[in-house]
């Protein structure tokens, strides 16, 4: 295992601002990217993506440089619980 990660965040501090306005939320938001970064430390990569025109984000795990499978976690805001949650 790498002594390092590299997270690539595949969307814009507008998008955050969205989220956060949509969400009513600030530290689901910040937590969520938070999760999704820190998850699967085996994998050395992981670039997270929003879903357009929504809350959710999608985050994809795979070991630089090798054919390695790679690893999907979604998070998926619930309207009705205000949170977010954490789906493979």
């Amino acid at each position: 295992m790498e002594n390092f990660r590299q997270v690539n965040i595949h969307f814009t501090t507008d998008d955050v601002r969205d989220m956060i306005q949509s969400t009513g939320s600030t530290a689901n938001v910040y937590s969520a990217i938070g999760y999704l970064s820190t998850w699967g430390l085996s994998y050395n990569e992981v670039n997270i993506y929003r879903e357009p025109n929504c809350n959710d984000m999608v985050a994809v795990y795979s070991v630089k440089g090798t054919n390695q499978l790679r690893y999907t976690i979604g998070a998926v805001w619930d309207r009705y619980k205000l949170a977010y949650g954490f789906h493979s």
